[in-house]
């Protein structure tokens, strides 16, 4: 795999848009974040440390905050969604459409 747009690709166009969505998040939001490819799904690194990364499953996609932290941290907001310690989970039925057109 050589980036983010290789892992993309194959997803059904829901999967892919949700995380191109995310993707674009991301960059505008972390002024210098780096893609990477780690743990076999897209990361972002900020100043050479983990940021944050998500990945597409047959069932739901994953937000991984790097940071156990953060989940807690931020539990109100995402009243609503699928967590575990260290994932937000998304499901086509809950959020997928909301990703991707910014309505969450």
């Amino acid at each position: 795999m050589t980036g983010i747009d290789d892992y993309l690709a194959p997803l059904p166009e829901d999967q892919r848009k949700a995380l191109q969505r995310l993707r674009e998040i991301i960059r505008n939001g972390v002024p210098g974040v780096e893609e990477d490819i780690a743990w076999q799904m897209p990361a972002f690194k900020y100043r050479g440390s983990s940021l944050v990364g998500f990945a597409a499953f047959k069932g739901h996609l994953s937000f991984f905050p790097m940071s156990a932290v953060v989940i807690e941290a931020h539990r109100d907001d995402l009243k609503g969604f699928q967590t575990t310690k260290g994932t937000v989970h998304f499901t086509r039925r809950s959020r997928y459409r909301q990703l991707w057109s910014g309505n969450w």
